[in-house]
């Protein structure tokens, strides 16, 4: 069987919110031919579970159903890095002279975005009746558990919010009832936990206008192509040259 090359790196939880996992374990390798061919069956509707089974694979040290999101995309960012090419470009509107420009970017040099190393949970949020509401990081799996629902259920908003409360008192249904209830700067307040413990790439980059010399920065877009290159993308960078 052939072995692979696993690489150690640093999450940018740091492992905060995982319980008995050692960071200095976490690994993880590249892409192979047949994790691609698993890519290349990812469709609207199992996004979550296909990245979740291809990221699985290539992770070592922690379970990819229990790290959040934040860790989830900076995997996938890795991923497009190392398993296959850095240089992109985007079409953007030069915020001096309001003219479309292209610009190039690596997502490598996006900065990482750590974890406090005081972050632990649950996180408690006051409610504006004096009540605490304890909550937690969006985890791999409850994307994946929300994807199900939303096969059958049409709007599932409340239920994505609810996810994030973890007390013990009270089941899904209870919680979403509890959130229809509840005023909207509270759960404004619940929502408002996961921005506010953001980790993960931050895709903010400079830029220098072609066209006015103007400086600025952009939001570096992240798309599905990066982790499976196909059209001008896979032309531009791994096409045959003659």
């Amino acid at each position: 069987m052939t072995q692979h090359n696993f690489f150690s790196i640093e999450l940018p939880s740091r492992c905060k919110p995982y319980k008995d996992v050692d960071p200095s374990a976490i690994r993880v390798r590249a892409f192979t031919g047949g994790d691609e061919a698993m890519l290349a069956e990812t469709t609207e509707k199992n996004a979550a579970t296909k990245l979740m089974d291809v990221l699985g694979r290539c992770l070592e040290g922690v379970d990819i159903k229990e790290i959040t999101l934040g860790d989830k995309l900076f995997l996938m960012v890795w991923h497009a890095i190392n398993s296959y090419s850095d240089g992109f470009t985007a079409t953007i509107t030069c915020q001096h002279c309001l003219q479309q420009i292209k610009v190039s970017y690596n997502l490598a040099d996006a900065e990482i975005v750590y974890l406090s190393d005081k972050f632990k949970e649950p996180i408690d949020v006051k409610l504006s009746d004096g009540t605490v509401a304890k909550c937690k990081l969006v985890r791999v799996k409850d994307e994946i558990q929300l994807e199900r629902m939303a096969q059958t259920v049409e709007n599932i908003y409340l239920q994505s919010i609810a996810m994030t409360i973890v007390n013990p008192e009270k089941d899904l249904m209870e919680k979403i009832k509890w959130l229809e209830d509840l005023p909207s700067k509270d759960v404004a307040k619940i929502r408002a936990v996961q921005d506010s413990f953001y980790h993960g790439p931050d895709f903010k980059m400079k830029y220098t206008c072609d066209k006015c010399a103007g400086e600025g920065k952009f939001t570096a877009p992240f798309r599905f192509e990066h982790l499976i290159p196909y059209g001008d993308a896979l032309v531009k960078n791994f096409g045959v040259k003659v």
